[in-house]
């Protein structure tokens, strides 16, 4: 028991930290010489990511945030089959939803920018990936239909969490852990984009837009030019 209770903490500590990675601010500023926390709509996720720097470092910042997501569930997963291999279902999937918030967790409230951080929607679907790979198909599926046909991503993640709630008991019934963690991940996403819903509401949020921002190099570089 004693083993069980240091690997989950342990888990836990570690999926907190991969989670907190903020790979938005990394890029953005190390690559663009740009915080993409000072533009835009001011968050450090994918979708300000494409609208500050363009399609490429944001499509970066979402496929990061995604596997720190499945990395945090994984580390948990491998220090469970090493010391406990015959968990009982639900408690195996108590203790790696316990790593898969964790991680979301770290994303929202990143230890290495004072505790803030994005809104953990990219994080979450990694997390998903491991833990219910089915429903994560389902809110894969809903938020791009969503998000291509509105080009509005807040709409296309509130849509994608709703959709795992409803699918998660579908695809995957006899777990009611994953079901409870699902309605978690929906009071999440939703708490996240408050400001988002109000928006919505009266028909002002922003439509998806690619920006075309230049390397703090080709800045400089420009800058010589227009000093000669």
């Amino acid at each position: 028991m004693t083993n069980l209770v240091l690997a989950t903490v342990l888990g836990a500590v570690i999926s907190y930290l991969l989670g907190g990675f903020p790979s938005g601010v990394v890029i953005g500023k190390g690559i663009y010489g740009i915080d993409v926390r000072e533009h835009g709509s001011c968050n450090m996720g994918m979708t300000n990511t494409i609208r500050v720097l363009g399609i490429k470092p944001g499509l970066a910042v979402a496929a990061i945030d995604v596997l720190k997501g499945c990395a945090g569930v994984i580390v948990m997963r491998a220090l469970l089959i090493h010391v406990a291999p015959a968990l009982d279902g639900n408690v195996h999937d108590l203790l790696l939803v316990i790593a898969a918030l964790a991680a979301v967790l770290g994303h929202v409230k990143s230890p290495y920018l004072h505790f803030s951080g994005g809104k953990g929607a990219a994080t979450a679907f990694g997390v998903l990936v491991v833990l219910m790979p089915w429903p994560a198909l389902v809110v894969l599926a809903v938020f791009l239909a969503v998000a291509l046909g509105t080009k509005i991503v807040s709409l296309a993640t509130l849509s994608a969490a709703v959709a795992l709630v409803v699918s998660t008991p579908l695809l995957m019934p006899g777990h009611p852990v994953l079901l409870g963690f699902s309605v978690i991940v929906l009071v999440i996403i939703f708490a996240a984009h408050r400001s988002n819903i109000a928006r919505l509401r009266n028909h002002s949020e922003k439509r998806l837009t690619m920006g075309h921002a230049k390397t703090k190099h080709q800045r400089e570089k420009e800058s010589t030019r227009e000093g000669e």
